[in-house]
C-alpha cells in the first residue's frame, strides 16, 4: 500500500495536481513560473516519497487519485 498524499509539500501536491491534468515538465514549469528543473526535482522526490517507479507511474498515480 502507497503512502497518500499527506507526506507531500504543498507545491508537490500542485505538480501532482498538474501531472494529472497530462502536463509536460515544462508546461507545469510555465504555468507555475518555475524552471523545468526544479519541476523535474519536485516529480523525483515525488516518486521517492510514494516508492513509485517506472516511467509513468507518476502518471499514472495522479490519474488513479
Amino acid at each position: 500500500m502507497r503512502p497518500d498524499t499527506t507526506c507531500l509539500t504543498p507545491r508537490q501536491v500542485q505538480v501532482l495536481k498538474l501531472v494529472s491534468q497530462g502536463l509536460s515538465s515544462r508546461q507545469i514549469a510555465h504555468k507555475m513560473g518555475v524552471g523545468v528543473r526544479t519541476v523535474e526535482n519536485h516529480r523525483a522526490h515525488i516518486c521517492r516519497r510514494l516508492d513509485l517507479h517506472g516511467p509513468n507511474a507518476l502518471l499514472r498515480y495522479a490519474l488513479s487519485h
